[in-house]
């Protein structure tokens, strides 16, 4: 199951008022939604923020395997209450406590520096692997967009069977 959280994509809402930790409840409202509908394993895949988000999730709740895309592992420079609340949580100890975790990001990432996807690396628990693709943040070009999808479901399906 896909979503967008609040503000992003094609859901209503204010971005800015879409904190980590508002994101965070968010999403276990629909993991709890899948757990009781389709009684379904959980795997996250989280884009940007979302990222953060799919990180902190699965550090909080065991789940795995995680993708990240074009995420970083800190933020500042908007919102005020947007990056304190983010700065409530260390994403790279939390990532040392999570597991089966690909990073993918792109080599012309506009926003969010190959820096960070490094970090993330260095600190994510075995397995673990990372990947870069000639894209920007958003993959915004149609064939490393699809190759990014195809490593991410590729890598879900190597430890969900």
């Amino acid at each position: 199951m896909g979503f967008d959280f609040r503000g992003c994509g094609e859901s209503q809402g204010n971005f800015y008022e879409s904190t980590l930790s508002n994101r965070l409840r968010d999403l276990h409202e629909v993991v709890e939604y899948v757990m009781q509908n389709y009684n379904a394993s959980i795997s996250l895949i989280g884009s940007s923020f979302g990222g953060m988000v799919a990180i902190a999730y699965a550090y909080k709740n065991g789940v795995k395997p995680v993708v990240t895309i074009s995420t970083p592992y800190k933020i500042d420079g908007i919102e005020k209450n947007f990056v304190e609340d983010a700065m409530k949580y260390d994403l790279l100890e939390m990532v040392k406590k999570v597991s089966h975790m690909l990073i993918i990001h792109g080599r012309n990432d506009e926003l969010v520096p190959f820096e960070h996807a490094e970090k993330l690396y260095e600190n994510a628990m075995e397995p673990k692997k990372i990947l870069l693709f000639n894209s920007d943040h958003s993959f915004s070009d149609d064939v490393e967009r699809r190759k990014a999808l195809e490593e991410a479901i590729a890598w879900i399906k190597k430890f969900k069977s």
